[in-house]
């Protein structure tokens, strides 16, 4: 067999290694369709979402405009109120005030005698706070006359030097 010189064979590309062919203006058309087509989609899609937007800013202002409508006509209410607060606290510490007055009055008949005897009171309990303080207070021969309301033990807090036991009572007559 002889011999192949390099330089002599030619290589053919097959089919599918073949150069590209330039486009043609059909080619180039199709392309330009489908891009159109594309885009009045995006387009579309856009212009809906525009749509929307618009429509929520509008929806948006009236309801902004309606809260500072009502805020507006709100104003003079809390104002009011505040005033009437105002009057409702002073009478408020008025109040409190003819309570604590009135309290302190009510307390006023009110006694403690410290040291009376537990063991000695009896069945009337009443009876003998009375005749113990008309001994205890009145010097002989002085008539005392007064009534009590109510007549009672104190409990005590437990004293270590064991402190005498405590009687309250309100004298409701002199």
């Amino acid at each position: 067999m002889g011999t192949i010189d390099k330089n002599s064979v030619q290589i053919m590309p097959t089919s599918a290694e073949a150069e590209p062919s330039a486009p043609t203006l059909q080619d180039v058309l199709q392309a330009i369709a489908a891009s159109r087509e594309a885009l009045e989609v995006k387009i579309d899609i856009l212009s809906i979402d525009l749509g929307l937007l618009r429509s929520d800013n509008r929806l948006l202002s009236e309801s902004v405009t309606a809260t500072e409508r009502e805020i507006s006509k709100a104003i003079p209410t809390v104002a009011a109120v505040g005033g009437q607060m105002n009057s409702v606290q002073s009478q408020l510490l008025a109040l409190e005030s003819r309570s604590e007055d009135a309290e302190n009055r009510a307390r006023s008949n009110n006694f403690r005698v410290v040291g009376l005897p537990k063991t000695i009171e009896g069945s009337n309990k009443m009876r003998y706070f009375e005749e113990s303080i008309k001994k205890e207070v009145a010097p002989d021969g002085i008539a005392l006359f007064f009534s009590l309301e109510q007549a009672h033990r104190v409990p005590a807090q437990q004293h270590p030097l064991g402190a005498p036991e405590t009687c309250g009572g309100k004298v409701t007559a002199l």
